[in-house]
């Protein structure tokens, strides 16, 4: 996803997203965001982000016009190269922290259920279909109204 998708677009159905990197830690609430693009409107949608458990030498170019296309300068940035170390753990304890500890973490070695969602939170479902369970939202519902019918008269005293 580039930053252009980043905030903005919603593509209908979208069942998943994955992510290559962690967002530097500028970019949190543009990642959270991109990553709530999915199971919009009652949908079961599923975002994954790779992230790696060492710290990674990455390349980074402030020049957006030259993208490194032929560069080989290795040294990070503060020696006047183009790499940075990139410590997506770091990065990830971040995204937890803004979520309240809600993002799930597993590793591959973890992972040998099939990636199953916790307490069978994905059951019965397929990705990117309708919610079955339109009685919960509608009990939902009706529960709320005496409050909206208060806040109603309310707003025209």
């Amino acid at each position: 996803c580039t930053d252009v998708a980043a905030r903005g677009i919603d593509i209908q159905e979208l069942p998943y997203v994955v992510n290559m990197t962690l967002p530097d830690a500028d970019q949190i609430e543009d990642y959270i965001h991109r990553i709530g693009r999915v199971g919009r409107a009652d949908r079961m949608g599923l975002a994954v982000s790779l992230v790696s458990t060492v710290k990674e030498k990455v390349w980074y170019h402030k020049c957006k016009n030259f993208r490194g296309q032929g560069c080989t300068n290795t040294k990070t940035l503060t020696s006047g190269g183009c790499c940075k170390w990139y410590d997506e753990r770091d990065l990830l304890a971040r995204v937890r922290a803004r979520l309240g500890g809600e993002a799930e973490i597993r590793s591959m070695e973890e992972s040998a259920d099939g990636f199953r969602l916790p307490g069978g939170m994905g059951e019965g479902v397929t990705y990117g279909e309708m919610r079955k369970d339109v009685t919960q939202v509608s009990e939902h519902v009706i529960a709320l109204a005496p409050a909206v019918k208060e806040l109603a008269t309310l707003e025209v005293q």
